[in-house]
């Protein structure tokens, strides 16, 4: 059985210390809004591969092995491929005349369909691809200054921006967790003769469903322990809390930010230029 770790990669954190792991955490959160904001306006293939191709370059920065990327992007790919197929075959068109490809009752596969279906899963691979990027080279400590940092502003409206960061960071570390339990589980299931990985689907959905039980009741158990150890500290929010580290914006914050500002720049040049 595939360990769900390898698969699931959010909110775990690789520390390589490379050039990238050691940028401003502010700098790689804007980045990250910026290129949602690139991937969401590109309405062509060659904008999404200019934007890959940084993505390329940011993986060969981070020292992240490319089979590791590959192994938690695959999960992606099967789930993008089926609703890529689905899409497809209910698509309908926006045009009076479509080119049909294939038609058989409902069903209908045209040319417009595969291009504008394949468009919007590039981007939502190129998507899953940045915020795992940002989770694999960004500790939740850097995670959580720059985080507070950015949406300090909004404290002056009476918005408790440490205690909102606290709760965002908590829900990501939670995720490795909870399926690090989750494969606990069922170990223990195929341990005593259960496999949840063998038969058709409702077999396997009647051998899952046991296991949801003590895996809520796991997470309830943690997150119980978690407040008592805030409260047991004296945590009460952002009230009088110091920083023992303070986020500065050097050199190399200043050449990552000039090279993501040429890689939209060349994203919207080419999606301007090209039709697809």
């Amino acid at each position: 059985m595939m360990r769900i770790a390898r698969v699931v990669t959010i909110g775990q954190y690789l520390n390589l210390g490379s050039s990238v792991h050691r940028l401003d955490p502010r700098i790689k959160i804007v980045a990250l809004i910026a290129l949602i904001v690139g991937i969401a306006l590109s309405s062509s293939f060659i904008a999404l591969g200019a934007l890959a191709l940084f993505g390329l370059f940011v993986l060969a920065l981070s020292r992240v092995s490319p089979g590791f990327i590959a192994r938690t992007l695959r999960f992606a790919v099967f789930i993008l491929l089926f609703f890529y197929v689905l899409q497809v075959l209910l698509y309908q068109p926006a045009t009076a005349h479509p080119h049909v490809l294939w038609r058989w009752w409902i069903l209908t596969v045209t040319r417009e369909g595969l291009i504008f279906n394949a468009l919007v899963n590039t981007r939502a691979l190129l998507l899953f691809y940045f915020v795992n990027m940002l989770m694999l080279t960004t500790s939740m400590v850097d995670l959580t200054d720059g985080a507070e940092s950015l949406l300090s502003p909004l404290q002056l409206i009476g918005i408790p921006v440490q205690e909102t960061t606290l709760v965002m960071v908590v829900a990501l570390k939670f995720v490795p967790i909870f399926f690090s339990e989750l494969e606990r589980l069922i170990k223990a299931r195929a341990a005593r003769g259960v496999a949840i990985d063998t038969g058709n689907v409702a077999r396997r959905a009647l051998n899952t469903a046991p296991v949801l039980i003590p895996l809520i009741l796991g997470g309830l158990r943690r997150a119980e322990a978690l407040t008592v150890a805030l409260e047991a500290r004296g945590y009460n929010g952002g009230r009088g809390r110091t920083k023992l580290r303070k986020l500065q914006f050097g050199p190399r914050d200043a050449l990552a930010a000039c090279a993501l500002g040429l890689a939209l720049a060349a994203a919207v040049y080419l999606n301007g230029r090209s039709q697809f």
